[in-house]
């Protein structure tokens, strides 16, 4: 049976991996490539606010109108002078705010801020899979980089809890998380080292996508299997939708993955906007998880 994936930005969002019953690796890669749910970078990213928006540079104030024409006297007594019109209000400049139409509105820091904590729970649309996923973000280093870690407690209703740890960076000016690699400590130890790292990208206008190719490296008790990635993620606009934990204004985005050249497979995944958290996920057999409820530190989404 498929299990969810565990996506930031996220935030969508970011886990690792772990083995099914079978003994397969299951990769959960944050770009919801595997269908264990993820964050949305988020990774893992990561509850929400907003995207912080850049500082509104200061107005600069117009000049004061003077008043035209000479001051006329009828007397020795000088006449009042006329009343200088009212200096212009300075209109103030615009703050660099994400557009609503596009992907950085569902592009939350929060989510990727050492200190926070958030928490969801999926459900399959068939009631047959459970799965309630918590994180708490710090700092790591992977691979002799400093990153952003997150480490993912899992815990599924057909299947073993689970620990990861996902290592990546975020660039705020560019709306943008990269990710390092994961290392899952139960219930089997594995590593995945992504190269370059894979990126979430979340400056797209509805209909704009990007491809990406790697390498990720799977390292389990001494033996590595190095595979060939191909992924393109699109941005397919904002959506309203309506789960079992509410009414949500989204993104939603598709990503196809191909492995060693293999057909592609195609994961859709829906992004709240206020809190960053999955709300909602189209795995490649066509079962659909929903959000049944979730918070980002201590705050309840919606």
């Amino acid at each position: 049976m498929n299990k969810l994936m565990g996506a930031v930005l996220v935030v969508g969002s970011m886990s690792g991996c772990m083995l099914d019953d079978d003994g397969k690796v299951i990769t959960d890669m944050t770009s919801n490539s595997t269908p264990q749910p993820t964050a949305a970078a988020t990774p893992t990213p990561s509850a929400t606010a907003s995207p912080t928006a850049a500082a509104t540079p200061a107005a600069s104030a117009s000049p004061t109108a003077t008043p035209s024409g000479p001051v006329v006297s009828s007397s020795p007594t000088a006449a009042p002078t006329s009343t200088p019109a009212p200096s212009s209000a300075p209109t103030p400049s615009p703050s660099a705010t994400p557009s609503s139409a596009d992907a950085k509105s569902c592009f939350n820091p929060e989510l990727l801020t050492p200190g926070s904590s958030y928490s969801w729970t999926l459900k399959r649309d068939d009631g047959s899979v459970t799965v309630t996923d918590d994180r708490s973000v710090s700092t790591g280093t992977f691979n002799a980089q400093s990153a952003i870690k997150t480490v993912a407690d899992m815990t599924t209703s057909n299947g073993s809890p689970s620990t990861t740890d996902t290592y990546q960076n975020m660039d705020e000016g560019a709306w943008r998380i990269d990710v390092l690699g994961t290392e899952t400590t139960s219930p089997a130890a594995v590593t995945i080292t992504f190269t370059p790292a894979y990126e979430l990208r979340f400056n797209l206008q509805p209909g704009e996508s990007y491809t990406q190719n790697y390498q990720q490296d799977i390292d389990s008790y001494g033996y590595r299997i190095a595979q060939q990635v191909s992924r393109t993620r699109t941005f397919l606009g904002m959506k309203s939708i309506t789960v079992p934990a509410g009414a949500f204004q989204t993104c939603h985005f598709r990503e196809q993955t191909s492995i060693d050249g293999a057909a592609p497979e195609s994961v859709e995944t829906w992004i709240d906007s206020a809190s960053g958290l999955l709300v909602q996920q189209l795995n490649p057999d066509g079962s659909r998880d929903q959000l049944t409820q979730g918070e980002v530190n201590g705050d309840p989404v919606p």
